[in-house]
């Protein structure tokens, strides 16, 4: 798998989970990811 496949298939699993508002994925942990970022600031 290159790349631009992994990023594609990313950003579709992104999307999936956005839609079902599932925070248990990939989408989940990068929100809980930038949110502790921002406390930090």
């Amino acid at each position: 798998m290159n790349t631009s496949t992994f990023i594609q298939h990313l950003l579709e699993r992104f999307e999936i989970e956005h839609a079902k508002r599932d925070r248990s994925g990939v989408y989940g942990f990068t929100q809980r990811l930038m949110a502790y970022n921002f406390s930090k600031i």
